[in-house]
């Protein structure tokens, strides 16, 4: 028998998906609260139930986008590898999913503009990010990072190289991801581990390279 919980539950998560497919199509400006409940099954004054405001409902969908892209990310981790694989096959997964979720991250710009007040589910941004600081963290305990590499630097690296390199090869179908990972953490090894002095010397034009991309990022988010 289907409680009256379930019942409610599974009413949200109807309103929660046609309110994803809504403001992809149409926009978050130009998202409807009748399109909503119209696509849900249900009447607009039960979504308002459930929601409050359209900022309510956009950051609802946000939150279960992120609380998913979480999931999914430790599902790619390949299980018994060393850190840097496990590393590169996070920042594959990255970089994945911001070519297919492209909309989302859209949407979420759009509501930021269109409402300065709008606020960002950060519990569950920090919960994706919490990934690479836990395989960070793990790497140092197995000795396979030095202990003396601040996480939080290397996070910064990680995902403003990433940020740069997603849009770039969105743009431009002639860049391969793969080497941008592939060099990525051939960077990390070369920087966080106690590997021969004339390997780092080699990789010091790509470090430029990264760090000036991450610099453009920062300049960009800033303005």
């Amino acid at each position: 028998m289907v409680t009256k919980r379930q019942k409610l539950e599974e009413k949200e998560t109807r309103i929660l998906a046609a309110a994803r497919d809504v403001f992809v199509e149409f926009g978050f400006e130009k998202g409807r609260m009748a399109e909503i409940a119209k696509r849900a099954g249900v009447a607009e004054g039960t979504v308002y139930l459930y929601y409050q405001t359209k900022k309510d409902l956009v950051r609802a969908v946000l939150e279960q986008y992120w609380a998913r892209l979480t999931r999914e990310a430790l599902e790619a981790l390949p299980e018994g590898s060393n850190t840097f694989d496990q590393l590169q096959a996070f920042a594959r997964f990255h970089l994945s999913a911001f070519h297919r979720d492209i909309d989302y991250i859209n949407m979420n710009v759009a509501a930021r503009t269109a409402h300065q007040d709008f606020e960002v589910p950060m519990e569950r941004v920090r919960d994706y990010v919490r990934v690479f600081d836990q395989l960070f963290e793990r790497g140092k305990d197995r000795g396979e990072i030095r202990t003396t590499v601040p996480t939080w630097v290397a996070r910064d690296m990680f995902f403003g190289t990433l940020e740069h390199t997603a849009r770039s090869t969105l743009s431009d179908d002639n860049k391969d991801p793969e080497a941008a990972t592939a060099n990525l953490i051939a960077l990390f090894q070369a920087g966080y581990t106690d590997e021969a002095p004339e390997k780092t010397a080699e990789l010091a034009p790509l470090v430029q390279r990264l760090e000036a991309a991450v610099a453009r990022l920062d300049d960009l988010t800033s303005s």
